[in-house]
């Protein structure tokens, strides 16, 4: 068995590795979200949505930015603790 003393020195170890780790995982989540939203976002500027048909294909953008979000690999903790896609 450990000493007490040891085992809270490789808790307060884990812990903040993984708050470095889940900080990491939600910035490379939010940088791909701002790459992935750029063409939703400029046709959303541009009015595209606004015109017959606009909300379907906003919609077929959402679902193409969310399917390509979900395929990357190694985003870490953060891909789905974090509500990213509903920002969408």
């Amino acid at each position: 068995m450990l000493p007490v003393y040891l085992k809270e020195q490789i808790r307060q170890k884990y812990l903040k590795f993984s708050e470095a780790n889940s900080k990491a995982s939600e910035e490379k989540c939010k940088k791909l979200l701002e790459e992935l939203e750029e063409n939703l976002m400029t046709n959303l500027k541009e009015g595209k949505y606004t015109k017959s048909g606009g909300f379907a294909d906003y919609q077929e953008e959402v679902q193409m930015i969310t399917a390509l979000y979900e395929s990357i690999p190694d985003l870490g903790v953060q891909v789905r603790a974090s509500n990213f896609l509903s920002l969408l």
